[in-house]
């Protein structure tokens, strides 16, 4: 099994990687430096190689990463509806997603996380949950996703020039795939790979045969990638591009009937410039990164293959930009060897939505046009004494957020005396581990925060909005039009004479005087919001045993706990005017995971489990009840077997169990639901059976098959939706078949 954590020899700053065969593709080139996703095994942490991101032929990274402890995958059927979840914590900015260094997360409402990078692509995958490095970022709850493309060195092996094709049908959704990858070293030191990918299928169908009506996606990818390395120093630069268009459901996490379908389409481009030094006792690692991300959809009521000019079009054009300096200097002669890493990193996430309806281009308020700016400086220092490891980390973010409508940035230069909404967060970490041989006990505790959304901070509140479409649902997702409000400027096309008006201009600026904390709430909420916050605790074991007669077993236990305050569903205003954030959650489990391996043969088994509560104000009266989207208690199971060391056949082979336990889940749909809303509905639990066979013929030719969902089991994604439904129903049998041919 390919998605556990693979404990090697090796110790503090040990790196973890499950496929033996990339390690034994890049021997080659040894010597020379590489772009590799670091990993402590001591860490809530996972990493999976090439073997493993291949072996079910998955459409996206979401299905990919299905079997890694304390993470579920959440939302809808399409690649676009989908969201990583780990420890419950799914919201879109929960989860910290970086491709090749550079963050990807977006924000748009009833949308996934909009990571729609093709599989194909990558070579590594890494999950961190809970309480990371404070050198990995900081405003998410759930933990990080790290991903590394391809580069030429993992198909060059001893050549100096060629070329993959790579073909492969779906039954359940008729999908057909080809990926063209071409990869050079013109010279030493300096690769180029191109790899370029084409995936069309129809709609997906349910395990009764019914189809999932517009579930079809037609996606274009293509990654150019160039390094120049030595010993030493690697610089890299990679480029993105994907396209996806047709017809979706506009709300592409749920099977709810609120939304009508759109006709989508999606264009992103991705840039990630990187420079890394490795001398003896320091190391320097740059980044910058760009992407650029458009989407256009329209309502439509029947099939249709193209926008109509003449119909309302919305418009959501999406860059974020990232720098990252980090720079390590290691200490190892002395008693105490410690290691210190220090940087600054900057990221600036905007987007600019518009709505162009008869000819005229104007603001869409409901997801309104915004920017997220952050600064960051940490420091991060590891010290080491005999068999005794500290950790001791700190982190200070920067963080200014604004609009970028005329109007919002008027009412709140207003309301601030400035457009810009500041604050700043300290987020502390530290860890302690000792080694016994082949045992070893640790414990972390970290805390993170969340920053509203840019929708939370500025969209208008729903008796403020207006709906500027009949056939536009969607007006308002701002709550705090409920509270009282002073500061919505005085017009005097609301009073009959000067006199009235005049008068009114007083009151106002009378209460606004005597009772400045009512300024907070009014056509926007604006600093009403104040960041989430959480505190992480872990302790836990690891164990290696060598087995007689061969063989050898590692187990690991994570026993986790996380307090969260300040939770962005929770505003509340008080008799007195006075607004808060009062809510808060509770939630602890723990996290086991188990593997033997003997000779080619490996077995596997992860656990995960995820109790706990929210807690939140009410008219006064403080109500708790369950989270609102718990995962349920996951058992996985895996087996892989190499059978070339017991037959002539290069013949690899293997099987995923993934068992479910029944959970309740939060039925509410609002952007800012909170407990008093709650509406339960218990999603049943379930088993799915995965089988995957792969079979080199030669040094050139190798075939796949796989089986996904074997027994063609019926059962409930993430419930969300409202009355309507509990969840998205998976989707049924599906044999994948794929051939790759090397020149």
């Amino acid at each position: 099994m390919l998605v556990t954590i693979f404990f090697n020899g090796g110790r503090a700053f040990a790196e973890v990687n499950e496929n033996p065969e990339v390690v034994e593709e890049v021997e080659v080139f040894a010597d020379d430096l590489r772009y590799e996703i670091e990993v402590d095994r001591i860490q809530s942490a996972n990493i999976i190689g090439i073997e493993a991101i291949q072996q079910m032929q998955t459409a996206d990274v979401f299905e990919t990463l299905e079997q890694i402890p304390g993470l579920t995958i959440e939302g809808g059927l399409t690649t676009k509806g989908k969201s990583f979840s780990i420890r419950g914590f799914g919201s879109n900015e929960d989860v910290l997603v970086q491709i090749d260094g550079v963050t990807q997360n977006f924000e748009k409402y009833r949308a996934g996380t909009g990571v729609e990078i093709e599989p194909e692509l990558l070579k590594e995958v890494a999950v961190f949950r809970g309480g990371t490095s404070v050198s990995q970022g900081a405003g998410y709850l759930g933990g990080v996703v790290q991903m590394e493309t391809k580069d030429a060195r993992d198909y060059l092996e001893d050549r100096k020039l060629g070329m993959s094709v790579r073909v492969g049908h779906k039954t359940n959704n008729d999908e057909k795939f080809h990926s063209l990858t071409a990869y050079a070293l013109p010279f030493d030191g300096i690769d180029l790979l191109i790899n370029a990918v084409q995936r069309k299928t129809n709609d997906l169908t349910r395990p009764n045969g019914d189809p999932f009506v517009n579930s079809d996606e037609q996606q274009e990818s293509f990654l150019f990638k160039t390094e120049s390395y030595t010993v030493d120093g690697i610089t890299s630069y990679s480029f993105r591009t994907s396209q996806d268009e047709g017809i979706e459901p506009y709300d592409l996490v749920s099977t709810s009937s609120l939304f009508s379908n759109v006709f989508r389409q999606t264009e992103e481009e991705a840039h990630s410039l990187r420079f890394q030094q490795k001398k003896t006792n320091w190391d320097l690692d740059i980044v910058l990164g760009y992407i650029d991300k458009f989407l256009t959809e329209q309502r439509v009521e029947s099939e249709v293959s193209d926008f109509d000019p003449s119909q309302p079009l919305n418009y959501f054009q999406y860059d974020i930009w990232n720098f990252n300096i980090k720079n390590v200097l290691e200490f190892i002669e002395s008693p105490i060897q410690h290691r210190w890493s220090f940087g600054v990193q900057a990221t600036r996430e905007e987007r600019r939505s518009k709505r162009k309806e008869n000819g005229v281009l104007q603001e869409y308020k409901p997801q309104p046009s915004g920017v997220k700016d952050t600064k960051a400086i940490f420091l991060d220092v590891v010290a080491e004494l005999d068999s005794w490891r500290v950790n001791l980390g700190v982190r200070r973010d920067f963080y200014s957020v604004y609009s970028l409508d005329d109007d919002v940035i008027n009412r709140s230069k207003l309301r601030f005396g400035d457009k810009k909404i500041r604050f700043n967060q300290t987020t502390p970490s530290f860890g302690i581990d000792k080694d016994f041989g082949n045992l070893t006990l640790f414990a972390r505790y970290s805390r993170a925060f969340r920053a509203p959304l840019v929708t939370q901070y500025f969209s208008p509140s729903e008796n403020f909005a207006s709906d500027t479409d009949a056939s536009d649902s969607l007006t308002g997702l701002g709550i705090c039009g409920s509270f009282e409000e002073v500061l919505v400027p005085v017009s005097p096309d609301d009073y009959t004479s000067i006199f009235e008006y005049y008068n009114a201009v007083s009151e106002f600026s009378q209460l606004a005087s005597d009772s400045p904390h009512l300024l907070q709430a009014n056509y926007f909420c604006g600093d009403v919001f104040r960041p989430e916050e959480s505190g992480t605790r872990e302790v836990g074991i690891l164990n290696d045993f060598e087995i007689i007669g061969g063989g050898a077993l590692s187990t690991k236990i994570t026993y986790f706990d996380i307090d969260t305050k300040y939770t962005l569903s929770s505003l509340y205003q008080n008799n007195e005017g006075q607004i808060s954030q009062p809510g808060s959650e509770k939630r602890y489990g723990w996290e086991a995971e188990i593997k033997y391996a003997y000779q080619s043969l490996i077995f596997s088994v992860n656990y995960s489990e995820l109790n706990g509560e929210r807690t939140e104000i009410y008219q006064g009266n403080e109500i708790t009840s369950g989270l609102r989207a718990p995962p349920g208690d996951r058992l996985n199971l895996g087996f892989t077997a190499n059978l070339k060391d017991f037959t002539p056949y290069d013949l690899q082979m293997g099987a995923n169990v993934r068992l479910v336990h029944s959970r309740l889940v939060d039925q509410t749909t609002g952007i800012n639901a909170g407990v008093a809303d709650a509406v339960y509905k218990r999603v049943s639990g379930y088993g799915v059976l995965n089988i995957f066979t792969r079979w080199t013929l030669n040094e050139k030719l190798s075939l796949r098959l796989s089986i996904n969902n074997v027994l063609n089991k019926e059962y409930q994604l993430r419930g969300f939706g409202g009355d309507t439904s509990i969840g998205n129903v998976a989707a049924g049998r599906d044999v994948r078949i794929a051939g790759s041919y090397d020149f």
